[in-house]
């Protein structure tokens, strides 16, 4: 079957030895993996930036049931990034974002409208030209909306914990230490209440962030099951850092 779609690229890796298997987010079809041959052609050279997470694509493909792997029949860059790839901080969350979607979103389930949120993140943010320091963490939140498992925000209370097995805000500290601290709790309120044009009244410094980081991504590993490490967690907090 021949699909027309639209599609975001979250990964490549080297295949053989002129070729790479590209792991590509489509509206249509969910995540797929396509192998992309014929890498040595100066033609295809110039195309091979086309595979950079976070790309938006058009794509019109081969989609044969029961397989693994497909193929591309013809491919475009519809809308090219301006800054995602050039900029230091950009590209590092870029690959973090990249990361979280594969590891969270199945591969064979499509849907129009967290397609088009997604779509929407990248594009604010290849348009941003400062505070965006908060964007994967706002972005974190508001994906799992999508993903089933979304905070009760009107659970919350001042100086309460964010209880992450139960989804709430609580006012006594659980038994358990899959919870946040009411300080941390506080932000995460925030962050929740928050979209991209304004995190910078925020006032998040880099401790916060980091912390906030660390404890989203446990939130996702309790609802999540096989999530495993972000390893381009570590990437992205030594760039903030900096």
């Amino acid at each position: 079957m021949i699909t027309a779609t639209r599609a975001i690229v979250l990964k490549h890796f080297k295949y053989a030895e002129n070729s790479i298997i590209c792991k590509i987010y489509t509206e249509e079809l969910g995540i797929k993996s396509y192998i992309i041959s014929n890498l040595r052609s100066k033609k295809a050279q110039n195309k091979i930036s086309w595979y950079q997470p976070l790309t938006l694509l058009d794509l019109i493909v081969y989609n044969k049931e029961n397989k693994q792997l497909h193929h591309i029949k013809e491919a475009c860059c519809s809308e090219p990034l301006k800054t995602i790839h050039n900029h230091v901080f950009k590209s590092s969350m870029a690959l973090f974002v990249a990361e979280i979607l594969l590891k969270s979103i199945k591969e064979e389930e499509a849907n129009a409208v967290q397609f088009a949120f997604v779509r929407q993140f990248i594009k604010t943010l290849d348009s941003a030209d400062a505070h965006f320091a908060d964007y994967h963490l706002v972005f974190m939140l508001h994906l799992t909306q999508y993903l089933g498992f979304y905070p009760k925000i009107e659970s919350y209370q001042e100086r309460s914990y964010f209880d992450m097995i139960e989804g709430k805000f609580v006012q006594k500290q659980p038994l358990h230490t899959t919870c946040m601290e009411p300080e941390l709790s506080a932000f995460l309120h925030l962050l929740l209440l928050a979209d991209y044009n304004n995190t910078a009244h925020l006032q998040i410094n880099g401790k916060i962030r980091q912390q906030l980081l660390e404890k989203i991504i446990i939130f996702y590993k309790t609802h999540l099951e096989g999530i495993g490490n972000i390893y381009s967690a570590e990437v992205l907090k030594m760039v903030f850092n900096q």
